[in-house]
């Protein structure tokens, strides 16, 4: 069994030590690690024999899905795996406000309001593009849409500029990974190209919520929130688009190295080779896609919002993107840092509260609550990487039906509770859905 394997190391922290062929030590942070679902830690037992392999991590939101773990953290020095990265790159949630207090607003009604401007699953685009302007969006991310040439549509009327100037100071990179579209195959563009503006079709969602309560009162009023107010969080990836490219390249891993790789989904590309190469600039057109895809349905959702209660000022508070690969410094040492169903949150010295990074927002099960957290002074022991759901699937994650996917859900306030007692994070404000529209 599962918990057979496992030594605690502290409270809520549990180790599988290193033996058979694996390169280091995997670290699971759990309140039930030796109930753990077995595969997820075969599946980390088994990531901590990459050729390079330097930390394998796994959070408490740790499930099996789609031929890996979400709720993960592996870093490498050269092995970059597209199978853990997942089929839905750089897929965030995103939190915005409004000055409302909930009890003066109807909750259904901006819901209903909402679910007509942005489109769930297939229903259409609001934002149709050539194939020239959605490369530039590939290569440029938010920075592009100024660019775009044909501004016809509901995004076009709804946007705003200076807001989305703002928006995009609060999102990681300005929300543009400089990238080389040549990188893609014809295919993902066609699958890709007529989805800007819309929700996924597996657990993406919009939830309209209050402001349940504030545990940091001075940083809840830096960021404008109070108790009882009405704010909106949202989930949305890079749809078709991203599962292509990331299928594409999880193939052409397992041809070039899958006679090498521990197990089918963690076959690796090395990072200095020219195919490697191209994955990151393919990976970078990904990430773009919802960043751009994101701010679209952020002015979607201004717009909605401002049709039933009137203009308002309706602020992005935070962007958390997941499923991300990238290139970082930890402990003096580059390595390649592999999140699924985890997002980057950065200390508490390094950053300002309305800067990417700095923010972090669990999501909970359907009309559940959901948690603003914040670095805590440990969170470089996940190199600094925090959980995004309570234990079901993020948005765009496949594999299970939603049987399955319910058993396997923990309670939000469990993870939590965790994060919070390792050290991992701290609590800013608990927020509750009041309404909600999901695919």
């Amino acid at each position: 069994m599962a918990g057979a394997v496992m030594k605690k190391n502290a409270e809520n922290s549990f180790l599988i030590p290193r033996k058979g062929g694996m390169r280091v030590d995997v670290q699971v942070f759990s309140s039930e690690a030796e109930a753990a679902d077995a595969s997820s830690l075969e599946h980390l037992r088994n990531a901590s024999k990459l050729p390079s392999a330097v930390r394998v991590i796994g959070l408490p939101n740790l499930i099996s899905e789609n031929g890996f773990v979400s709720g993960c953290v592996v870093g490498t020095e050269s092995a970059l795996v597209p199978g853990i990265v997942g089929e839905d790159p750089n897929a965030g949630i995103r939190l915005i406000s409004t000055p409302l207090k909930a009890e003066d607003v109807r909750p259904r009604q901006i819901v209903e309001a909402v679910r007509k401007a942005v489109p769930l699953g297939k229903k259409g685009a609001n934002v149709k593009v050539h194939e020239g302007d959605f490369r530039l969006l590939l290569e440029f991310g938010i920075a592009g849409l100024q660019d775009v040439t044909n501004k016809s549509g509901s995004f076009w009327e709804a946007r705003i500029e200076a807001e989305e100037e703002r928006d995009a100071r609060k999102t990681e990179g300005d929300g543009s990974v400089l990238s080389n579209s040549s990188s893609v195959s014809h295919h993902a563009i066609e699958r890709g190209q007529n989805e800007l503006g819309t929700m996924g079709d597996t657990g993406h969602f919009i939830d309209i919520q209050i402001v349940e309560g504030i545990f940091d009162e001075k940083a809840g009023e830096r960021l404008g929130l109070f108790k009882g107010q009405l704010v909106v969080t949202f989930s949305a990836g890079s749809r078709d688009f991203g599962h292509q490219v990331t299928e594409e390249y999880m193939k052409l891993a397992r041809r070039l190295n899958g006679e090498r790789a521990p197990e089918r989904g963690l076959s690796f590309l090395d990072a200095e080779s020219s195919e490697a190469g191209s994955y990151i600039h393919a990976l970078g057109c990904a990430a773009n896609f919802p960043f751009v895809n994101r701010q679209i349905i952020t002015a979607l959702i201004r717009d909605a919002v401002c049709r039933v209660v009137g203009r308002k000022a309706i602020p992005l508070i935070c962007d958390a993107p997941y499923n991300t690969l990238r290139h970082e410094t930890h402990r003096q040492r580059e390595i390649w840092v592999h999140r699924r169903g985890a997002t980057t949150v950065l200390p508490l010295d390094e950053v300002e509260l309305r800067e990417p990074g700095a923010l972090v927002i669990i999501s909970g099960p359907p009309m559940g609550a959901s948690y603003i957290l914040r670095a805590g002074e440990k969170c470089d022991s996940t190199l600094n990487s925090l959980s995004v759901s309570a234990g079901c699937a993020p948005a765009g994650e496949k594999g299970s039906n939603s049987k399955q996917r319910a058993s396997n859900r923990s309670n939000v306030d469990q993870v939590v509770r965790c994060l919070v007692d390792t050290g991992l994070a701290k609590i800013l404000a608990r927020l509750k859905s009041l309404a909600t529209t999901r695919s």
